[in-house]
Protein backbone atom coordinates (compact mmCIF):
# COMPACT_ATOMS: atom_id res chain seq x y z
CA UNK A 1 0.00 0.00 0.00
CA UNK A 2 1.63 3.55 -1.29
CA UNK A 3 1.11 6.81 -2.79
CA UNK A 4 0.56 6.05 -6.77
CA UNK A 5 -1.74 7.44 -9.32
CA UNK A 6 -1.90 4.10 -11.95
CA UNK A 7 -4.59 5.75 -13.84
CA UNK A 8 -2.52 8.90 -14.15
CA UNK A 9 0.91 7.83 -14.32
CA UNK A 10 2.73 9.88 -15.78
CA UNK A 11 4.20 11.44 -12.02
CA UNK A 12 5.45 7.65 -11.16
CA UNK A 13 6.66 6.68 -14.52
CA UNK A 14 9.50 9.78 -13.89
CA UNK A 15 9.97 8.06 -10.28
CA UNK A 16 10.33 4.64 -11.18
CA UNK A 17 12.71 4.83 -13.66
CA UNK A 18 14.88 6.60 -11.71
CA UNK A 19 14.25 4.24 -8.81
CA UNK A 20 15.30 1.40 -11.60
CA UNK A 21 18.22 3.02 -12.96
CA UNK A 22 19.33 3.45 -9.71
CA UNK A 23 18.91 -0.08 -8.24
CA UNK A 24 20.39 -1.47 -11.43
CA UNK A 25 23.71 0.66 -11.09
CA UNK A 26 24.10 -0.70 -7.60
CA UNK A 27 22.57 -4.20 -7.80
CA UNK A 28 24.25 -5.43 -10.68
CA UNK A 29 28.11 -4.37 -9.55
CA UNK A 30 30.37 -7.31 -9.57
CA UNK A 31 27.85 -9.80 -10.86
CA UNK A 32 27.37 -11.64 -14.13
CA UNK A 33 24.99 -10.39 -16.58
CA UNK A 34 22.58 -13.73 -15.91
CA UNK A 35 22.42 -12.24 -12.77
CA UNK A 36 22.14 -8.78 -13.37
CA UNK A 37 19.03 -9.61 -15.73
CA UNK A 38 17.58 -11.10 -12.57
CA UNK A 39 17.90 -8.26 -10.50
CA UNK A 40 16.93 -5.81 -12.55
CA UNK A 41 13.01 -6.71 -13.85
CA UNK A 42 11.88 -5.05 -16.48
CA UNK A 43 8.55 -4.30 -16.12
CA UNK A 44 7.16 -2.73 -19.09
CA UNK A 45 5.85 -5.14 -20.80
CA UNK A 46 5.28 -7.73 -17.49
CA UNK A 47 1.92 -7.20 -16.11
CA UNK A 48 2.70 -5.55 -13.13
CA UNK A 49 -0.49 -4.21 -11.12
CA UNK A 50 -3.83 -5.47 -10.43
CA UNK A 51 -6.39 -4.42 -7.61
CA UNK A 52 -7.89 -1.28 -6.91
CA UNK A 53 -6.97 2.54 -6.24
CA UNK A 54 -8.34 5.38 -4.18
CA UNK A 55 -8.46 8.76 -6.36
CA UNK A 56 -6.47 11.26 -3.58
CA UNK A 57 -5.87 9.77 -0.79
CA UNK A 58 -2.55 11.28 0.16
CA UNK A 59 -3.47 14.75 -1.72
CA UNK A 60 -4.16 15.91 -5.28
CA UNK A 61 -1.98 13.63 -7.51
CA UNK A 62 -1.19 10.96 -5.10
CA UNK A 63 -3.55 8.45 -4.88
CA UNK A 64 -3.92 4.82 -2.33
CA UNK A 65 -3.09 1.38 -4.54
CA UNK A 66 -4.58 -1.60 -3.16
CA UNK A 67 -3.34 -4.81 -5.26
CA UNK A 68 -1.25 -7.18 -6.53
CA UNK A 69 2.57 -6.65 -7.78
CA UNK A 70 4.17 -8.67 -10.38
CA UNK A 71 7.80 -8.97 -11.91
CA UNK A 72 8.16 -11.94 -14.28
CA UNK A 73 6.25 -14.72 -12.60
CA UNK A 74 6.69 -13.47 -9.63
CA UNK A 75 3.49 -11.82 -7.49
CA UNK A 76 3.58 -10.19 -4.01
CA UNK A 77 1.63 -7.76 -1.90
CA UNK A 78 3.53 -4.65 0.56
CA UNK A 79 2.50 -4.80 3.96
CA UNK A 80 4.73 -1.51 4.54
CA UNK A 81 2.04 1.17 4.12
CA UNK A 82 2.85 4.71 3.75
CA UNK A 83 5.93 3.67 1.51
CA UNK A 84 5.91 4.94 -2.42
CA UNK A 85 4.78 2.26 -4.55
CA UNK A 86 7.97 3.03 -6.87
CA UNK A 87 10.03 1.04 -4.42
CA UNK A 88 7.66 -2.07 -4.95
CA UNK A 89 9.40 -2.26 -8.48
CA UNK A 90 12.35 -4.05 -7.48
CA UNK A 91 10.64 -6.50 -4.83
CA UNK A 92 11.37 -9.42 -7.31
CA UNK A 93 15.23 -8.98 -7.12
CA UNK A 94 16.76 -12.20 -4.95
CA UNK A 95 19.58 -10.21 -3.75
CA UNK A 96 16.96 -9.06 -1.18
CA UNK A 97 17.44 -12.34 0.61
CA UNK A 98 13.34 -14.19 0.50
CA UNK A 99 13.22 -16.22 3.35
CA UNK A 100 10.44 -18.06 3.91
CA UNK A 101 8.32 -17.33 6.29
CA UNK A 102 8.07 -19.48 9.45
CA UNK A 103 5.26 -22.47 9.70
CA UNK A 104 2.68 -20.71 11.84
CA UNK A 105 -1.58 -20.37 11.41
CA UNK A 106 -0.96 -16.66 10.98
CA UNK A 107 1.97 -17.36 8.36
CA UNK A 108 -0.29 -19.89 6.59
CA UNK A 109 -3.42 -18.27 6.39
CA UNK A 110 -1.40 -15.06 4.36
CA UNK A 111 0.41 -17.94 2.02
CA UNK A 112 -2.98 -19.03 1.56
CA UNK A 113 -4.02 -15.03 0.28
CA UNK A 114 -1.31 -15.04 -2.05
CA UNK A 115 -1.36 -18.71 -3.34
CA UNK A 116 -5.36 -17.96 -3.63
CA UNK A 117 -6.37 -18.91 -7.44
CA UNK A 118 -9.13 -16.30 -7.29
CA UNK A 119 -7.70 -13.59 -7.86
CA UNK A 120 -5.46 -14.34 -10.26
CA UNK A 121 -7.04 -11.61 -13.05
CA UNK A 122 -9.82 -10.25 -10.48
CA UNK A 123 -8.80 -6.67 -9.48
CA UNK A 124 -11.39 -7.26 -6.34
CA UNK A 125 -10.06 -9.70 -5.52
CA UNK A 126 -6.64 -8.67 -5.67
CA UNK A 127 -7.94 -5.50 -3.68
CA UNK A 128 -9.62 -8.12 -1.33
CA UNK A 129 -6.66 -9.21 -0.45
CA UNK A 130 -4.40 -6.45 -0.56
CA UNK A 131 -6.92 -5.09 2.68
CA UNK A 132 -6.83 -7.79 4.16
CA UNK A 133 -3.32 -7.92 4.89
CA UNK A 134 -2.84 -4.43 5.35
CA UNK A 135 -5.50 -4.15 8.22
CA UNK A 136 -6.91 -7.68 9.09
CA UNK A 137 -3.78 -9.97 8.58
CA UNK A 138 -1.91 -7.70 11.83
CA UNK A 139 1.68 -7.90 9.88
CA UNK A 140 1.66 -4.35 7.93
CA UNK A 141 5.03 -2.68 9.13
CA UNK A 142 4.76 0.73 7.56
CA UNK A 143 3.04 3.96 8.77
CA UNK A 144 -0.16 3.49 11.34
CA UNK A 145 -1.23 6.77 10.33
CA UNK A 146 -1.69 5.48 7.00
CA UNK A 147 -3.58 2.36 7.94
CA UNK A 148 -5.57 4.10 10.18
CA UNK A 149 -7.12 6.58 8.00
CA UNK A 150 -8.11 3.74 5.26
CA UNK A 151 -9.40 2.28 7.94
CA UNK A 152 -11.51 5.29 8.50
CA UNK A 153 -12.64 5.69 5.17
CA UNK A 154 -16.54 4.89 4.90
CA UNK A 155 -17.83 2.38 3.05
CA UNK A 156 -19.06 4.67 -0.02
CA UNK A 157 -15.34 5.63 -0.96
CA UNK A 158 -15.33 5.10 -4.79
CA UNK A 159 -12.38 2.59 -5.42
CA UNK A 160 -11.74 2.36 -9.22
CA UNK A 161 -10.59 -1.27 -10.55
CA UNK A 162 -7.96 -1.77 -12.87
CA UNK A 163 -5.72 -4.90 -13.82
CA UNK A 164 -2.52 -5.56 -16.13
CA UNK A 165 -1.12 -1.89 -15.39
CA UNK A 166 2.18 -1.76 -16.47
CA UNK A 167 5.17 1.00 -16.32
CA UNK A 168 4.60 3.12 -19.34
CA UNK A 169 2.17 0.30 -21.28
CA UNK A 170 -1.57 -0.38 -21.09
CA UNK A 171 -3.84 -0.99 -18.79
CA UNK A 172 -7.45 -2.28 -18.36
CA UNK A 173 -10.18 -0.08 -16.57
CA UNK A 174 -12.61 -3.22 -15.30
CA UNK A 175 -15.22 -0.56 -13.44
CA UNK A 176 -15.66 1.30 -10.02
CA UNK A 177 -16.89 -0.10 -6.82
CA UNK A 178 -16.40 0.82 -3.32
CA UNK A 179 -14.35 0.08 -0.49
CA UNK A 180 -17.42 -1.32 1.49
CA UNK A 181 -17.44 -3.93 -1.16
CA UNK A 182 -13.37 -4.46 -0.94
CA UNK A 183 -13.73 -4.82 3.03
CA UNK A 184 -16.79 -7.53 2.24
CA UNK A 185 -14.08 -9.23 -0.06
CA UNK A 186 -11.28 -8.95 2.60
CA UNK A 187 -13.18 -9.75 5.35
CA UNK A 188 -14.79 -13.21 2.77
CA UNK A 189 -11.32 -14.17 2.05
CA UNK A 190 -9.80 -13.59 5.18
CA UNK A 191 -12.48 -15.77 6.77
CA UNK A 192 -11.71 -18.51 4.34
CA UNK A 193 -7.87 -18.78 5.16
CA UNK A 194 -8.90 -19.92 8.63
CA UNK A 195 -10.30 -22.95 7.50
CA UNK A 196 -8.41 -22.99 4.65
CA UNK A 197 -5.03 -23.59 6.44
CA UNK A 198 -6.00 -26.15 8.69
CA UNK A 199 -5.46 -29.94 8.85
CA UNK A 200 -8.55 -31.50 8.22
CA UNK A 201 -9.53 -35.45 8.35
CA UNK A 202 -10.29 -37.79 5.30
CA UNK A 203 -12.88 -40.40 6.17
CA UNK A 204 -13.33 -43.82 4.17
CA UNK A 205 -15.90 -46.27 5.88
CA UNK A 206 -14.64 -49.37 6.61
CA UNK A 207 -17.37 -52.12 5.31
CA UNK A 208 -16.77 -55.78 4.69
CA UNK A 209 -18.69 -56.85 1.62
CA UNK A 210 -19.65 -60.34 1.51
CA UNK A 211 -19.24 -63.38 -0.95
CA UNK A 212 -20.56 -63.35 -4.51
CA UNK A 213 -20.50 -59.37 -4.85
CA UNK A 214 -19.67 -57.98 -8.27
CA UNK A 215 -21.02 -54.39 -8.40
CA UNK A 216 -20.23 -52.54 -5.58
CA UNK A 217 -19.49 -48.60 -4.39
CA UNK A 218 -17.62 -46.88 -2.50
CA UNK A 219 -18.66 -46.01 1.11
CA UNK A 220 -18.23 -42.69 2.49
CA UNK A 221 -15.02 -40.87 0.91
CA UNK A 222 -15.84 -37.44 2.63
CA UNK A 223 -12.59 -34.69 3.83
CA UNK A 224 -13.55 -32.21 6.78
CA UNK A 225 -11.41 -29.03 7.25
CA UNK A 226 -9.67 -27.91 10.47
CA UNK A 227 -12.97 -26.37 11.63
CA UNK A 228 -14.97 -29.84 11.50
CA UNK A 229 -16.87 -28.74 8.62
CA UNK A 230 -17.55 -30.86 4.87
CA UNK A 231 -15.39 -29.19 2.61
CA UNK A 232 -13.81 -30.02 -0.63
CA UNK A 233 -10.42 -31.08 -1.35
CA UNK A 234 -8.31 -32.45 -3.81
CA UNK A 235 -8.39 -36.81 -3.70
CA UNK A 236 -7.73 -40.08 -5.76
CA UNK A 237 -9.36 -43.20 -5.35
CA UNK A 238 -7.16 -46.04 -6.56
CA UNK A 239 -8.53 -49.61 -7.17
CA UNK A 240 -6.17 -52.93 -7.12
CA UNK A 241 -6.15 -55.53 -9.40
CA UNK A 242 -9.30 -57.05 -8.87
CA UNK A 243 -11.57 -54.76 -9.97
CA UNK A 244 -12.39 -51.74 -12.27
CA UNK A 245 -14.74 -48.57 -11.93
CA UNK A 246 -17.44 -48.53 -14.35
CA UNK A 247 -17.92 -46.41 -16.88
CA UNK A 248 -20.44 -44.44 -15.23
CA UNK A 249 -18.36 -43.15 -12.93
CA UNK A 250 -16.03 -41.19 -15.52
CA UNK A 251 -17.73 -37.36 -15.14
CA UNK A 252 -19.37 -38.60 -11.58
CA UNK A 253 -18.95 -35.61 -9.73
CA UNK A 254 -16.66 -34.18 -11.86
CA UNK A 255 -13.94 -36.16 -11.57
CA UNK A 256 -12.04 -38.65 -14.18
CA UNK A 257 -11.26 -42.14 -14.48
CA UNK A 258 -7.70 -43.03 -15.77
CA UNK A 259 -7.85 -45.46 -18.91
CA UNK A 260 -6.71 -48.58 -17.34
CA UNK A 261 -9.69 -47.82 -14.92
CA UNK A 262 -8.00 -48.21 -11.85
CA UNK A 263 -8.24 -44.68 -10.58
CA UNK A 264 -10.84 -41.85 -9.93
CA UNK A 265 -9.30 -38.56 -9.22
CA UNK A 266 -11.50 -35.64 -8.23
CA UNK A 267 -12.93 -33.68 -5.55
CA UNK A 268 -15.01 -34.40 -2.60
CA UNK A 269 -18.08 -33.32 -2.52
CA UNK A 270 -19.38 -30.90 0.63
CA UNK A 271 -22.58 -31.20 -0.57
CA UNK A 272 -23.24 -34.98 -0.44
CA UNK A 273 -22.27 -34.61 3.79
CA UNK A 274 -21.78 -38.33 5.62
CA UNK A 275 -23.14 -40.21 2.50
CA UNK A 276 -19.40 -39.05 0.72
CA UNK A 277 -18.34 -39.94 -2.73
CA UNK A 278 -20.34 -43.21 -3.61
CA UNK A 279 -18.13 -44.33 -7.26
CA UNK A 280 -19.27 -47.17 -8.99
CA UNK A 281 -17.17 -50.02 -9.42
CA UNK A 282 -17.49 -53.95 -10.57
CA UNK A 283 -14.30 -56.68 -10.00
CA UNK A 284 -12.46 -58.06 -12.59
CA UNK A 285 -10.87 -60.78 -10.43
CA UNK A 286 -11.85 -62.99 -7.54
CA UNK A 287 -10.64 -62.86 -3.86
CA UNK A 288 -9.88 -59.91 -0.99
CA UNK A 289 -9.56 -56.55 -2.57
CA UNK A 290 -9.31 -52.80 -1.37
CA UNK A 291 -9.10 -49.53 -2.77
CA UNK A 292 -6.84 -46.57 -1.46
CA UNK A 293 -7.98 -42.81 -0.95
CA UNK A 294 -5.59 -40.38 -1.08
CA UNK A 295 -5.39 -36.81 -0.63
CA UNK A 296 -2.73 -34.44 -0.48
CA UNK A 297 -3.52 -31.62 2.35
CA UNK A 298 -0.99 -28.56 0.70
CA UNK A 299 -0.57 -25.29 2.75
CA UNK A 300 1.94 -22.56 2.25
CA UNK A 301 3.23 -19.63 3.76
CA UNK A 302 4.85 -16.91 2.12
CA UNK A 303 8.43 -14.77 1.35
CA UNK A 304 9.54 -11.86 2.93
CA UNK A 305 12.48 -10.07 1.89
CA UNK A 306 15.56 -9.97 4.89
CA UNK A 307 17.12 -7.52 3.10
CA UNK A 308 14.56 -4.87 1.64
CA UNK A 309 17.73 -2.52 0.36
CA UNK A 310 15.22 0.32 0.83
CA UNK A 311 12.74 -0.76 -1.12
CA UNK A 312 9.06 -1.57 -0.10
CA UNK A 313 8.72 -4.99 1.76
CA UNK A 314 6.87 -7.55 0.05
CA UNK A 315 5.06 -10.61 0.89
CA UNK A 316 4.75 -13.66 -1.74
CA UNK A 317 3.82 -16.75 -2.33
CA UNK A 318 6.14 -19.21 -1.36
CA UNK A 319 6.83 -22.85 -1.94
CA UNK A 320 3.82 -25.31 -1.52
CA UNK A 321 4.38 -26.88 1.86
CA UNK A 322 2.72 -30.81 1.75
CA UNK A 323 1.44 -32.35 4.65
CA UNK A 324 2.48 -36.44 4.02
CA UNK A 325 -0.42 -37.95 1.85
CA UNK A 326 -2.38 -39.35 3.69
CA UNK A 327 -4.20 -43.03 2.57
CA UNK A 328 -7.34 -44.84 3.80
CA UNK A 329 -7.08 -48.74 3.39
CA UNK A 330 -10.54 -49.88 2.84
CA UNK A 331 -10.69 -53.55 2.34
CA UNK A 332 -13.70 -55.84 0.77
CA UNK A 333 -14.27 -59.20 -0.46
CA UNK A 334 -15.05 -59.70 -3.87
CA UNK A 335 -15.46 -62.10 -6.19
CA UNK A 336 -16.60 -61.85 -9.76
CA UNK A 337 -19.95 -64.15 -9.68
CA UNK A 338 -22.20 -64.59 -11.38
CA UNK A 339 -25.72 -66.40 -12.20
CA UNK A 340 -25.32 -68.99 -15.07
CA UNK A 341 -28.43 -70.59 -16.33
CA UNK A 342 -29.77 -72.06 -19.27
CA UNK A 343 -32.70 -71.88 -22.04
CA UNK A 344 -33.91 -74.93 -23.09
CA UNK A 345 -36.20 -76.04 -25.89
CA UNK A 346 -36.60 -80.05 -27.31
CA UNK A 347 -36.49 -80.36 -30.53
CA UNK A 348 -38.10 -82.86 -32.09
CA UNK A 349 -41.58 -82.69 -30.27
CA UNK A 350 -43.65 -85.50 -31.64
CA UNK A 351 -41.48 -88.57 -30.51
CA UNK A 352 -42.23 -92.13 -32.14
CA UNK A 353 -41.31 -95.17 -30.13
CA UNK A 354 -37.86 -95.98 -30.58
CA UNK A 355 -36.48 -92.28 -30.22
CA UNK A 356 -34.33 -90.15 -27.94
CA UNK A 357 -35.26 -87.25 -26.69
CA UNK A 358 -33.18 -84.41 -27.82
CA UNK A 359 -32.78 -81.13 -25.86
CA UNK A 360 -30.87 -77.87 -27.10
CA UNK A 361 -29.35 -75.83 -24.20
CA UNK A 362 -28.26 -72.22 -24.67
CA UNK A 363 -26.17 -71.06 -21.63
CA UNK A 364 -26.64 -67.22 -20.38
CA UNK A 365 -26.32 -64.97 -17.77
CA UNK A 366 -28.86 -64.00 -14.79
CA UNK A 367 -29.58 -62.02 -11.87
CA UNK A 368 -30.14 -63.53 -8.86
CA UNK A 369 -28.05 -61.04 -6.68
CA UNK A 370 -30.15 -57.63 -6.39
CA UNK A 371 -31.76 -57.29 -9.47
CA UNK A 372 -29.23 -54.84 -10.57
CA UNK A 373 -25.70 -53.22 -10.03
CA UNK A 374 -24.14 -50.64 -8.28
CA UNK A 375 -24.05 -49.44 -12.40
CA UNK A 376 -27.37 -49.90 -13.28
CA UNK A 377 -26.64 -52.80 -15.00
CA UNK A 378 -27.38 -56.80 -14.64
CA UNK A 379 -24.68 -59.13 -13.26
CA UNK A 380 -24.89 -60.26 -16.53
CA UNK A 381 -21.27 -61.38 -17.72
CA UNK A 382 -19.71 -64.78 -18.02
CA UNK A 383 -16.29 -64.88 -15.54
CA UNK A 384 -13.86 -65.77 -18.17
CA UNK A 385 -12.90 -69.76 -17.86
CA UNK A 386 -15.01 -70.91 -15.82
CA UNK A 387 -16.66 -74.08 -16.80
CA UNK A 388 -19.95 -74.50 -15.47
CA UNK A 389 -21.93 -77.97 -15.83
CA UNK A 390 -25.70 -78.07 -16.34
CA UNK A 391 -27.74 -81.37 -15.48
CA UNK A 392 -31.07 -82.61 -17.16
CA UNK A 393 -33.89 -84.88 -15.76
CA UNK A 394 -36.64 -86.45 -18.13
CA UNK A 395 -39.72 -87.23 -16.94
CA UNK A 396 -42.93 -88.98 -18.34
CA UNK A 397 -46.77 -88.78 -17.43
CA UNK A 398 -49.82 -90.41 -19.36
CA UNK A 399 -51.42 -87.34 -17.40
CA UNK A 400 -51.14 -84.00 -19.61
CA UNK A 401 -50.79 -82.12 -15.90
CA UNK A 402 -47.27 -82.86 -16.80
CA UNK A 403 -47.38 -79.71 -19.33
CA UNK A 404 -48.50 -77.15 -16.48
CA UNK A 405 -45.78 -75.67 -14.59
CA UNK A 406 -44.11 -76.27 -11.32
CA UNK A 407 -43.00 -73.42 -9.68
CA UNK A 408 -39.93 -73.52 -7.58
CA UNK A 409 -40.26 -72.22 -4.01
CA UNK A 410 -38.52 -69.51 -2.51
CA UNK A 411 -34.94 -70.36 -0.70
CA UNK A 412 -36.01 -73.84 -2.25
CA UNK A 413 -32.19 -76.17 -3.01
CA UNK A 414 -32.42 -78.20 -6.09
CA UNK A 415 -32.61 -81.53 -4.75
CA UNK A 416 -35.61 -80.57 -2.99
CA UNK A 417 -37.71 -78.78 -5.93
CA UNK A 418 -36.28 -82.51 -7.90
CA UNK A 419 -37.81 -84.27 -4.76
CA UNK A 420 -41.19 -82.62 -5.12
CA UNK A 421 -41.65 -82.99 -8.92
CA UNK A 422 -40.32 -86.92 -8.62
CA UNK A 423 -43.36 -87.33 -6.43
CA UNK A 424 -45.49 -85.63 -8.94
CA UNK A 425 -43.93 -87.72 -11.68
CA UNK A 426 -42.12 -90.33 -10.77
CA UNK A 427 -38.32 -90.64 -10.98
CA UNK A 428 -37.15 -89.50 -14.08
CA UNK A 429 -36.48 -92.30 -16.73
CA UNK A 430 -33.61 -90.34 -18.09
CA UNK A 431 -31.03 -87.84 -17.84
CA UNK A 432 -28.59 -85.75 -19.54
CA UNK A 433 -25.46 -82.86 -19.14
CA UNK A 434 -23.76 -80.32 -20.11
CA UNK A 435 -20.83 -77.79 -20.23
CA UNK A 436 -20.45 -73.92 -20.42
CA UNK A 437 -17.62 -72.05 -20.94
CA UNK A 438 -19.43 -68.61 -21.70
CA UNK A 439 -22.65 -67.28 -22.05
CA UNK A 440 -24.67 -67.60 -25.32
CA UNK A 441 -23.17 -71.81 -26.52
CA UNK A 442 -26.06 -74.11 -27.66
CA UNK A 443 -25.26 -77.51 -26.95
CA UNK A 444 -27.36 -80.79 -27.99
CA UNK A 445 -27.98 -83.36 -25.36
CA UNK A 446 -29.35 -86.74 -26.10
CA UNK A 447 -31.19 -87.84 -23.12
CA UNK A 448 -29.30 -91.11 -21.46
CA UNK A 449 -30.39 -94.10 -19.19
CA UNK A 450 -27.67 -96.34 -17.80
CA UNK A 451 -24.63 -94.80 -19.86
CA UNK A 452 -26.66 -94.93 -23.27
CA UNK A 453 -29.07 -92.96 -25.60
CA UNK A 454 -32.51 -93.80 -23.92
CA UNK A 455 -35.35 -94.64 -26.57
CA UNK A 456 -39.24 -94.09 -26.03
CA UNK A 457 -40.24 -97.58 -24.97
CA UNK A 458 -43.56 -98.61 -27.08
CA UNK A 459 -45.83 -98.94 -24.02
CA UNK A 460 -45.08 -95.33 -23.04
CA UNK A 461 -46.89 -94.14 -26.48
CA UNK A 462 -49.36 -91.24 -25.91
CA UNK A 463 -47.31 -90.13 -23.16
CA UNK A 464 -46.06 -86.67 -22.09
CA UNK A 465 -42.55 -85.58 -21.50
CA UNK A 466 -40.85 -82.90 -20.03
CA UNK A 467 -37.17 -81.69 -18.86
CA UNK A 468 -36.01 -80.60 -15.82
CA UNK A 469 -32.46 -78.13 -15.99
CA UNK A 470 -30.66 -77.36 -13.07
CA UNK A 471 -27.20 -75.54 -12.57
CA UNK A 472 -25.88 -76.93 -8.61
CA UNK A 473 -23.56 -74.06 -7.26
CA UNK A 474 -21.76 -76.76 -5.21
CA UNK A 475 -21.19 -79.06 -7.99
CA UNK A 476 -18.90 -76.65 -10.04
CA UNK A 477 -15.13 -76.68 -10.19
CA UNK A 478 -15.37 -73.28 -9.07
CA UNK A 479 -18.45 -72.50 -6.72
CA UNK A 480 -17.27 -69.09 -5.17
CA UNK A 481 -17.48 -67.87 -9.28
CA UNK A 482 -21.18 -68.94 -8.98
CA UNK A 483 -23.74 -66.73 -7.44
CA UNK A 484 -26.29 -69.64 -6.57
CA UNK A 485 -28.49 -72.40 -7.59
CA UNK A 486 -30.60 -72.53 -10.86
CA UNK A 487 -33.40 -74.15 -11.99
CA UNK A 488 -35.09 -74.46 -15.42
CA UNK A 489 -38.84 -75.30 -14.18
CA UNK A 490 -40.60 -78.42 -15.11
CA UNK A 491 -43.51 -77.92 -17.38
CA UNK A 492 -42.44 -75.12 -19.08
CA UNK A 493 -43.79 -75.56 -22.81
CA UNK A 494 -41.18 -75.31 -24.83
CA UNK A 495 -39.40 -78.22 -22.82
CA UNK A 496 -43.13 -80.67 -23.45
CA UNK A 497 -42.87 -83.46 -25.75
CA UNK A 498 -45.57 -86.12 -27.04
CA UNK A 499 -44.84 -89.86 -27.61
CA UNK A 500 -46.31 -90.62 -30.84
CA UNK A 501 -48.62 -93.73 -31.35
CA UNK A 502 -49.53 -95.53 -34.39
CA UNK A 503 -53.21 -97.04 -33.78
CA UNK A 504 -55.30 -100.01 -35.57
CA UNK A 505 -58.78 -99.69 -35.25
CA UNK A 506 -61.42 -102.19 -36.15
CA UNK A 507 -64.78 -102.40 -36.40
CA UNK A 508 -67.33 -105.39 -36.19
CA UNK A 509 -71.37 -104.79 -36.15
CA UNK A 510 -72.71 -106.20 -32.98
CA UNK A 511 -76.39 -107.35 -33.97
CA UNK A 512 -77.16 -107.87 -37.67
CA UNK A 513 -80.17 -107.43 -37.69
CA UNK A 514 -82.52 -104.74 -36.78
CA UNK A 515 -86.21 -104.16 -36.01
CA UNK A 516 -87.93 -100.90 -36.63
CA UNK A 517 -87.25 -98.73 -34.34
CA UNK A 518 -84.06 -100.72 -32.85
CA UNK A 519 -80.59 -98.88 -32.63
CA UNK A 520 -77.23 -100.20 -34.69
CA UNK A 521 -74.17 -101.22 -32.62
CA UNK A 522 -70.98 -101.41 -33.66
CA UNK A 523 -67.66 -102.82 -31.86
CA UNK A 524 -64.54 -101.06 -31.88
CA UNK A 525 -61.17 -102.64 -31.14
CA UNK A 526 -57.95 -100.50 -30.87
CA UNK A 527 -54.71 -102.43 -31.34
Amino acid sequence: MGSNKPHRLRRFVKAAVATLAAFAATATMGVSSAQAAVDNPTLASEPAWTGGVIAGFFGAGYDEWLGSYNAGNEKGYCYESGIPTASAAQYASPSMGWTQKEDSALSRRIGWLLAYPGQEDNSLDNAGVAYAIHILSGIDIGQQATRAKLAGLPDSTPVGLWHNVTVGGARTHEGNTTLGAVRQKAAQLWAQSESASKSGNLNVKEIQYTDAQRHLRTKEIWYKDGNGQFASTDVIVTLDNVSKFDAAANGMYGGTVSADGKTWTGKTQPSLGAAGLQLPFTATGDGGGKYNVSYKQVWYTYQYPQNAQGFQHMAKKGAGNQDPVKVESHAYNVQWSFQPQAVTVTDPKKLEPGDTPVDKVTSSVGDLISGTGADGTTHNTWNANTEVRAEGYYYTSEDEGILQPVKRNANETVDQYLARVNKLYGNPVATGSTVFTAAGQTNTVRAQANGVDYTVPSDLAGYYGTWVWVIRKNAQAQPDRITGDFVAEAGNKDEASLHHINMQVSSQTANATITDNGELADRITRG
